[in-house]
């Protein structure tokens, strides 16, 4: 009696561990798909890009024409005093040069859009981690149909037919320990 009374626990107490494992899976297979959830929302990320300023043509040649007239300006300032009439001419053209790019900067509209440029981007780092979720989903799910212990081990029993000693049937049946 007292080995039956054993043995019955022992499957209850394997009935409440197989229960526990079930659960413990279950939270698991929840938390995972919520972290799906949450890297499929960062998979796609919006990346706005500032439009640059574009000048014109004109601003751009007179610009290099003032710094290379600065230049010409310094070279003459070097061989010559910055009182010498070539030197005070050359000032005077850099004068000119950045009065005219003045001019052309007010008449010209600007040739910059003001905001900028967004676009959808995938985000590498999200789509790794949701294929490893989705890949760690699968594993959950294979162990939550497994059994949780070893199966009951089963024990032949053989026994003959009445009044033929020759022939023999095999019957399984669990061994109760």
């Amino acid at each position: 009696m007292q080995t039956r009374q054993a043995n019955i626990t022992n499957i209850y107490q394997r009935i409440s561990a197989e229960k526990q494992r079930q659960s413990l899976l279950e939270s698991n297979l929840n938390n995972n798909k919520n972290s799906q959830s949450q890297a499929e929302a960062n998979l796609s990320v919006a990346i706005n890009t500032p439009n640059q300023q574009v000048k014109n043509q004109n601003l751009i040649n007179i610009e290099s024409d003032i710094s290379r007239k600065q230049q010409e300006c310094v070279a003459v300032e070097r061989k010559y005093q910055p009182a010498y009439p070539d030197v005070l001419a050359c000032h005077d053209q850099v004068k000119l040069l950045e009065d005219r790019k003045a001019d052309l900067e007010r008449t010209e509209p600007a040739a910059a859009q003001t905001g900028g440029t967004t676009r959808m981007v995938t985000n590498s780092d999200a789509a790794h981690q949701l294929a490893t979720l989705k890949s760690e989903e699968n594993n959950i799910r294979a162990r939550s149909m497994l059994p949780s212990c070893k199966p009951e081990p089963w024990r032949r029993i053989w026994w003959s037919r009445p009044g033929n000693s020759k022939r023999f049937r095999t019957r399984s049946v669990p061994v109760l320990r």
